[in-house]
């Protein structure tokens, strides 16, 4: 639901302009110039600076706002006079809250939205004058206000550059700062912004798809709503294709309107908060001088000397690392390009200061099921989906949100005509090869190898495993798999690890290390065996493994006590178990673990361990 003030400025022209006020579950909240701010922190002064830049004028002129509750075509006034007497305006205070002034009208059923609620009263005389425009070269300011320094432009990041970001579905590039599942990350920007203003520069780096972009619109937006600020944020990749011929010192200025130089020279005027994504695409290749930095970019890089020199110039760039030529994108290399300047510890963030808080994950997490996972009806499906999507993605904003996206639209087509969705079906599509699929296809943080020849594919598999062998015909059923698994398993492997307890005998990691390694070679190609599951559907333990795409085995494999597989030893005591479930099932290695007894309820088995590493 979306409540409408509007506020008159009089003058030449008479401008109008709507203050939208959005009433959503999470809260209500308010955009102007792209900015989101909370009805609850929302000022007086905020309307000011937002009408200031609207109609060309400085933010440090006097102006007077004033309540009042009337028709458009009832308005013939020019003077404080008439405003009080003929209007019965009250006079609004900057530094008080909106909400102060609005809290009869807020949710009041008679409210009435085609009516003026705020009348702006310039300074006297009205002087206005012509309205700044937007163009490739910066037109010169309303003469009538001089400023000492370039303020924020019309277009995003404070710049001229006149476009949206974050609203393409699946590019996974910055976020939509209007949309209602958004977490504006507080705990994660005070630490950020403590550390600027310590730093003078800072340097953030981080894979792809780890949420610096994001970061850096959160940034930006908590940052503006202090008018004694400059906040200016920029993308290198607005600036041209990074193995373009351009220069940085000449885009700055299409962006801005101003040179590099003069904008440096301004810091001296306003405390200014400079933001800058894609910086990699200014590294110097590795073993060259500072002078071949891509697109001149020594210029920046020589900016980092001046920020911890002077007080009013803070710097904070983000910088992508990982796979191919930072640089270059399209480029067939893995080189990694480095950064030119010799950069201390504290001057930079890395993956782990990007990732989500666990209270930021928990909100973001239930903002996004409010908006489009609302058929999840069990409050237990909700918390074992939080926890699960967090200990898959340990948290990192860009992992978090693939999955999230990729659950919303999988399910969306169904859940037109299904009325619930459960965890269970969410976790079968997660473990799913579809899901795999998408991954690979769709999440760019690390290298995706393509197009592997059939013996490149043999090599790394071998490689990692120790092993090509796949199987022709795969188990049928959970027994045969397991028997052949720990066929496959090696007694060398398991007899000389090094993860042994302090009784020397092999810790669960050991187990659980081999038992993947030999599963993969029972299984056919298209299926995954996912390790570290977790606990699941009322599972009184851990579940190390399971097994999707048409199988839905789960796993669980504890050495000290019995469970769904329980591998003993027999030589320690134990009492037996109670059967109490035919799943559950023990294993008991034999001398020098050559081989193994497998004990359900209805027969005991020895499998010899024949596998081999070649």
């Amino acid at each position: 639901m979306v409540t409408s003030f509007n506020c008159y400025v009089l003058g030449d022209s008479y401008d109008t302009f709507s203050i939208n006020i959005y009433n959503e579950k999470s809260g209500r909240y308010i955009v102007l110039d792209n900015i989101k701010y909370d009805l609850n922190t929302f000022k007086v002064g905020n309307i000011k600076d937002f009408i200031c830049h609207s109609i060309g004028v400085s933010i440090i002129c006097k102006m007077k706002f004033w309540k009042i509750n009337i028709k458009k075509k009832e308005i013939n006034v020019s003077t404080e006079e008439d405003i009080v007497q003929k209007l019965h305006g009250e006079e609004m205070e900057l530094e008080e809250p909106f909400e102060v002034y609005f809290q009869d009208e807020l949710g009041n059923k008679n409210f009435i939205a085609s009516n003026i609620h705020i009348i702006v009263q310039p300074p006297s005389p009205i002087t206005i004058g012509k309205r700044k425009k937007v163009k490739i070269e910066r037109q010169e300011e309303d003469k009538d206000v001089k400023l000492s320094y370039t303020p924020r432009q019309r277009g995003i990041g404070g710049t001229m550059f006149l476009t949206t970001e974050g609203d393409r579905v699946g590019n996974y590039e910055g976020i939509d700062l209007n949309s209602p599942d958004i977490c504006s990350r507080e705990q994660t920007i005070q630490k950020l912004v403590k550390k600027i203003y310590k730093a003078g520069f800072l340097l953030v780096r981080s894979p792809p798809m780890s949420g610096k972009t994001s970061l850096g619109q959160l940034l930006e937006q908590h940052l503006v709503k202090d008018s004694d600020i400059r906040v200016i944020r920029i993308s290198c990749l607005w600036m041209g294709n990074p193995s373009g011929s351009w220069t940085y010192e000449e885009e700055f200025q299409r962006l801005m309107g101003i040179t590099w130089e003069k904008f440096h020279e301004e810091c001296f005027h306003i405390k200014t908060i400079f933001i800058i994504d894609g910086v990699q695409m200014l590294y110097v290749p590795s073993g060259e001088p500072m002078s071949a930095s891509r697109h001149n970019g020594n210029v920046f890089w020589e900016t980092i000397k001046r920020c911890q020199q002077v007080g009013n110039l803070f710097i904070v760039a983000f910088a992508a690392y990982g796979y191919k030529g930072a640089w270059d994108y399209s480029s067939t290399t893995c080189t990694i390009d480095v950064s030119p300047f010799a950069i201390s510890s504290e001057n930079m963030w890395g993956i782990e200061d990007v990732r989500f808080t666990k209270d930021e994950y928990k909100d973001y997490f239930l903002r996004f099921c409010r908006t489009h996972l609302g058929k999840i009806k069990d409050e237990n499906d909700v918390k074992y989906l939080q926890k699960y999507v967090y200990n898959t993605t340990d948290g990192h904003p860009g992992l978090v949100a693939f999955f999230m996206n990729n659950i919303k639209n999988h399910f969306f087509p169904q859940l037109k005509y299904d009325d619930t969705l459960t965890f269970e079906r969410i976790f079968l599509y997660l473990k799913s090869y579809r899901f795999m699929n998408a991954v690979n296809n769709g999440f760019r943080g690390y290298l995706h190898m393509q197009n592997l020849t059939l013996e490149e594919e043999q090599l790394c598999d071998r490689r990692r495993w120790g092993s090509t062998v796949r199987p022709t015909i795969p188990p049928q059923d959970f027994k045969s798999f397991l028997r052949s698994t720990f066929t496959k398993m090696n007694a060398e492997t398991i007899r000389n690890s090094y993860s042994v307890g302090k009784d020397r005998r092999p810790l669960e990691r050991a187990w659980q290390i081999e038992f993947y390694r030999a599963a993969t070679q029972v299984l056919p190609p298209d299926a995954f065996i996912s390790p570290d599951v977790g606990t699941h559907w009322g599972s009184k333990g851990y579940l190390d493994f399971f097994v999707h795409d048409g199988w839905n085995w789960a796993i669980e494999d504890i050495c000290k006590e019995w469970a769904i597989i329980d591998i003993r030893c027999p030589d320690l005591r134990s009492d037996e178990p109670e059967y109490s479930d035919r799943h559950w099932i023990n294993v008991y290695f034999q001398e020098n673990w050559k081989s193994v007894i497998i004990d359900d309820k209805d027969e005991k088995v020895e499998v010899e361990l024949t596998g081999e590493y070649s």
